[in-house]
């Protein structure tokens, strides 16, 4: 089966446009989708599979198919039913099971890295050893196996005392790493990575490392969290505004890590020109290693950092768009993504980016997710979704994520539900107006943390 997507140069994409899909069914689809259907060159946007909330509420030119992703074959043979041009990837266990090469292989232009490159996030193992080999600042690490089951804490010696940061070396939906503040709470995360095998070892199919989980030790960095993100071709990049995004489920920072409860764009504490100091330092040796290596990496490079006075580390790389920052982000962007989505795809980024700067709105904009009550261990679901005076605008959007239709009524399927987008003059206003929107939308058991953007809680 061939597609037709490899006949379309960045010229061609320019004078024709295309049929564009993107892969996943949260909220950060959600986001991409609408983003991407704006730009004049979408012919036609194809959700695979989105959600049901996606369907209630996206622009005219959004489509809606349901996909099997796994089915690799399938999914390329769909999409050519689809007659689709250009594919966008926003799920990270796509990426680690190697959905680009796949898709590439058939003739689509994607939007993501392959395989190889996507290993700098299922394996934060490799992502540590290629920052220490790129001098990218980085916290202290130790690397532990079953083996250090009873004696880890000899390993951590240079890392003690507590707290320490453990993380499992894969991809763990955001709920891989803990912080644990005494030996018991470290070997409680140890044992359920090693006895219990809590977590998959996606992309480690074809590596000889696939039986023998990994827990990557770190020491406890403080100061200011913060995400940067890089459209990247393999050779240039092209460095988005940053955003901060909440982890912990309660307000105040308490609680239990989760997949992210919020975020917040600008970051008003990080300037523009410390930005690209700090991005110059990061992107560009990694993707010159990554080329020495014969691996390149196009797609959405994403760096988590700890930020404190001048000092800065790299704390994890993903290699896709940050959920729920890209729903924070995208709103504020008012250049036509899918061009340069596009040209980063093809390897000429530098190319459309003069035809497409990338410019931003001087608005600010807040994301408050709404999630279901004993979330992120066991949420609880099946509870209606209720609308009272709430109305989507170019200043207020909601993206859905874990939702369905089920007669005729939306309903919660998953721990995070939806997340509401909010513009406003400043983060404060944004804010405040987000909260009214989450007075006019909710359900049964709905959490939400209330300081989402409040400056200097974002430790």
């Amino acid at each position: 089966m061939k597609g037709s997507s490899k006949t379309q140069s960045l010229n061609e994409f320019v004078e024709n446009g295309a049929v564009i899909a993107v892969l996943g069914s949260g909220a950060r689809e959600h986001a991409l989708a609408c983003a991407l259907a704006e730009s004049k060159y979408c012919k036609q946007l194809v959700l695979m599979p989105g959600n049901d909330g996606a369907k209630l509420l996206s622009p005219l030119k959004v489509s809606l198919a349901p996909a099997n992703l796994g089915d690799f074959e399938a999914l390329a043979s769909q999409l050519k039913e689809k007659k689709v041009e250009f594919v966008v990837v926003g799920p990270d266990d796509l990426l680690a099971q190697g959905v680009v090469d796949f898709l590439e292989k058939k003739d689509f232009v994607v939007f993501g890295p392959k395989k190889a490159a996507a290993k700098l996030e299922w394996s934060k193992a490799f992502a540590k050893e290629m920052m220490q080999t790129c001098g990218v600042p980085t916290a202290e690490s130790v690397e532990l196996t079953a083996a250090d089951l009873d004696t880890f804490e000899s390993k951590l010696e240079t890392l003690l005392p507590y707290p320490v940061v453990l993380k499992y070396d894969g991809l763990a939906l955001g709920k891989g790493v803990v912080i644990a503040q005494n030996t018991d709470e470290a070997r409680s995360f140890l044992k359920e990575v090693f006895e219990e095998k809590k977590f998959e070892r996606v992309g480690f199919e074809s590596d000889t490392k696939a039986a023998a989980p990994v827990v990557l030790a770190e020491e406890f960095l403080t100061g200011f969290e913060v995400s940067l993100f890089a459209i990247c071709d393999g050779k240039d990049y092209a460095l988005l505004q940053p955003a901060c995004d909440y982890k912990k489920l309660k307000t105040g920072n308490r609680g239990p890590n989760t997949g992210g409860m919020g975020a917040y764009s600008p970051v008003p504490w990080l300037p523009d020109a410390r930005c690209r100091e700090i991005a110059d330092k990061i992107f560009k040796p990694i993707l010159d290693e990554m080329r020495a290596r014969k691996v390149t990496f196009r797609g959405l490079l994403y760096a988590g950092l700890m930020v404190r006075g001048q000092d800065f580390w790299v704390l994890e790389f993903n290699v896709r768009f940050g959920d729920p920052e890209t729903q924070a982000l995208l709103p504020r962007l008012s250049s036509d993504l899918a061009l340069v989505l596009y040209g980063a795809a093809l390897g000429e980024l530098e190319k459309a980016l003069d035809l497409a700067p990338l410019r931003w709105k001087s608005e600010a904009c807040v994301n408050i997710v709404a999630a279901s009550r004993g979330y992120p261990e066991k949420p609880e679901t099946g509870f209606e979704v209720h609308f009272d005076g709430f109305r989507p605008s170019e200043q207020q959007r909601l993206f859905f994520a874990g939702v369905r239709n089920l007669d005729g009524k939306i309903q919660t399927s998953g721990g995070r539900v939806f997340g509401i987008s909010q513009l406003g003059p400043t983060i404060e206003t944004a804010l405040d107006a987000a909260l009214v929107a989450m007075s006019q939308v909710g359900f049964e058991g709905m959490y939400f943390r209330s300081d989402i953007g409040r400056i200097g809680d974002d430790a």
